[in-house]
């Protein structure tokens, strides 16, 4: 069986999904139910009244907010890193001899 055309299933907050694995991606559908169930688990903990509904909306708010935190600090880090590697270039510069 082709690897890119497994198609696995789980179940997530009840319902049940089919996933096609693809070996192009980076991360695989395992490692995403699993963090999906974790932190709905976690949800459900503090607030076992919730619809399934309120928990998935929930659940997206959070991942979203993970991931934009995660890309505001990539930015500030390759921005940080720009500014460093040109005052080191800017440095060199400074005191590397002239050749003329």
């Amino acid at each position: 069986m082709d690897i890119n055309k497994e198609i696995l299933e789980f179940e997530v907050l009840g319902l049940k999904l089919k996933l096609r694995r693809n070996e192009a991606e980076k991360v695989d559908p395992e490692t995403v139910v699993k963090l999906v169930r974790e932190k709905s688990n976690e949800i459900i903990d503090k607030m076992p009244s919730l619809k399934r509904e309120e928990i998935a909306i929930l659940l997206s708010l959070e991942l979203a907010k993970e991931k934009l935190e995660l890309e505001r600090e990539y930015r500030d880090n390759v921005d940080h890193l720009h500014a460093v590697a040109g005052d080191a270039l800017q440095f060199i510069e400074e005191v590397s001899p002239t050749t003329l």
